[in-house]
C-alpha cells in the first residue's frame, strides 16, 4: 500500500551520484563511493566501519570541465552495515574546501576511474 500522506522531511533535495570518491581517515586515504549528495550532507559507501562523530575529508572528482571537484570536511552521523561487509555512512558537511588548490592540481576524470587521490592537505 502506498502512503499518500507521506511528505519529505528533509530541507534539501538529494542528488543520486554513485561516483567514485576518496576519504581521508587518520592520515590514510581510502576509496569509496559517493551514493548521493545534498546541500548539507552525503551518503558514502566503503569497506570499513567508521565510528559516529568521526571527522573525515572527502574528495569527489569532477568528470567534466563544467564542474569543480568536491572537497569537504564531513562528520559521520549514521553508519549502516550492508550484507557484503561494506558500510554506508551518512555524513554532514562541516566545511566545503572551495578554492584551496588551483585547477591544474585537480585529478583528471581518467584518474578518477581507477581511484581518485585526495589533494594535499593544508
Amino acid at each position: 500500500m502506498i502512503d499518500r500522506e507521506y511528505t519529505e522531511k528533509r530541507s534539501y533535495m538529494r542528488m543520486n551520484m554513485d561516483a567514485p570518491a576518496t576519504v581521508e581517515l587518520d592520515g590514510t586515504r581510502k576509496h569509496c563511493t559517493c551514493r548521493d549528495l545534498s546541500a548539507v550532507g552525503m551518503l558514502l559507501e566503503l569497506d570499513e566501519a567508521v565510528a559516529l562523530e568521526t571527522e573525515l575529508r572527502v574528495h569527489v572528482p569532477a568528470f567534466s570541465n563544467q564542474f569543480s571537484p568536491l572537497d569537504a570536511n564531513v562528520r559521520v552521523t549514521r553508519v549502516n552495515e550492508l550484507d557484503d561487509n561494506r558500510y554506508r555512512l551518512g555524513v554532514e558537511i562541516i566545511e566545503m574546501l572551495y578554492g584551496r588548490r588551483p585547477r591544474s592540481q585537480w585529478p583528471s576524470a581518467a584518474g578518477a576511474a581507477t581511484g581518485p587521490a585526495l589533494p594535499p592537505s593544508g
